[in-house]
């Protein structure tokens, strides 16, 4: 797998209440190489004075993009943002067996970037860079 991994794009949508979805998480395949992701949350709020934790987030996410393809991976509950909203995605190369594993942020978007439009509409959102990225190893 190459150094370049898939994009992580938030599109914002209108909520109508705290407990509504406020943005969707999806996932583009920006590399020449099709690619299996999994995705976990990491999302937490601290609820109270002894550091008590609320964990939150979207379910586990595991599937295949292909290159140019992208796919919902994820969304967050307007609440979710009074804590930390991010995920944990491998991304292994379907060809080389190599697994990349990066963490991200999603309250750390890079500016308003117009996304491919026959992928979500001609909607803008914002990439969100990883974190820490480290070689996790390669399939049997």
């Amino acid at each position: 797998m190459s150094d370049e991994l898939p994009l992580v794009f938030t599109l914002h949508t209108p909520g109508t209440n705290a407990g509504a979805v406020d943005t969707e998480v999806y996932c583009v395949n920006v590399t020449s190489e099709a690619v299996r992701i999994a995705v976990s949350s990491t999302g937490f709020t601290t609820i109270d004075d002894d550091g008590t934790l609320l964990h939150h987030g979207s379910g586990p996410a595991d599937l295949t993009l292909a290159p140019g393809a992208a796919a919902r991976i994820g969304d967050v509950v307007a609440w979710e943002w009074d804590g930390h909203v991010g995920l944990v995605i491998d991304f292994t190369g379907i060809e080389t067996g190599i697994t990349r594993r990066a963490t991200y942020n999603l309250k750390h978007g890079i500016g308003n970037h117009p996304p491919p439009p026959h992928t979500f509409a001609g909607k803008g959102g914002y990439i969100t860079p990883p974190g820490v990225v480290q070689t996790v190893g390669a399939e049997s």
